[in-house]
């Protein structure tokens, strides 16, 4: 099996825009409040494949992966601060 970094951070950025997703529906449904703190990782780690992935010579689907996770990155530090935010002023 051939090592393609760039599809694996396509699929990591896919998966934690629908993490966040959830998180955001499930804050504003009144279910309860999560934190995206946790999932500031995963995306960073999708970033550094996509980088892998442009280097190596992955082109488009690298850089759909980095967009992915870009977007997963920013939605989960909203959820963190959001969180801390709420915390704070409760």
């Amino acid at each position: 099996m051939k090592n393609n970094p760039g599809l694996g951070s396509v699929i990591l950025g896919a998966v934690m825009n629908v993490v966040n997703l959830g998180m955001v529906c499930a804050m504003f449904s009144g279910i309860g409040m999560l934190y995206g703190g946790i999932f500031v990782i995963f995306p960073i780690l999708g970033i550094t494949n996509a980088v892998k992935g442009i280097k190596m010579g992955q082109g488009p689907i690298a850089i759909v992966g980095l967009v992915l996770n870009i977007f997963a990155v920013i939605g989960a530090a909203a959820l963190a601060l959001f969180g801390i935010v709420a915390n704070a002023s409760a």
